[in-house]
């Protein structure tokens, strides 16, 4: 069930999100597929580079699925398919989510939660400037996605906090 949990539910959500805004936004005429790619191997990239900062701790209690070479290997697959994606089909605003995601890797553990609310935000500037077409309602998503990604973020916090 852990599996299904952190390695298939991130590509289905990011998919279903996908093709729910792609129905209400519209696309641009021949990115609507590989906008459907990028975003899901962007929910893969962000699902691997969180298991290898929280390896140890999965190891610790036992719910590390995958073993931190591979999941390496994995990031660095993942991490060069969306930059090619990015580069060979001048999707240019993919670099951003994918520059804010590798950035947790350089910064301290307890400041981390605060850039994890970007990624979303990130990802959904790169679609909207690059696949789908521009919505007056864009920002009032993009803060409602950082808002509630605080609010996940803080109830993590408060479970592991209790545990």
């Amino acid at each position: 069930m852990l599996a299904i949990k952190r390695y298939l539910l991130p590509g289905v959500l990011a998919a279903c999100s996908y093709l729910i805004m792609g129905v209400v936004f519209s696309s641009v005429d021949g990115l609507y597929v590989v906008g459907l790619v990028v975003t899901v191997l962007m929910a893969y990239l962000i699902r691997l580079c969180d298991d290898i900062l929280d390896f140890e701790g999965d190891q610790r209690v036992g719910k590390a699925l995958i073993g931190r070479k591979t999941l390496v290997f994995l990031v660095l697959g993942v991490f060069f398919a969306l930059l090619c994606l990015a580069l060979f089909l001048a999707l240019y605003w993919v670099l951003l989510p994918l520059i804010i995601v590798l950035v947790q890797f350089l910064i301290k553990e307890k400041y981390r939660d605060f850039i994890k609310p970007l990624f979303l935000p990130a990802i959904l500037i790169a679609l909207f400037n690059t696949v789908f077409l521009y919505s007056r309602w864009i920002p009032l998503i993009i803060a409602v996605v950082i808002v509630f990604d605080i609010i996940i973020i803080l109830r993590k916090r408060c479970s592991d906090d209790s545990d």
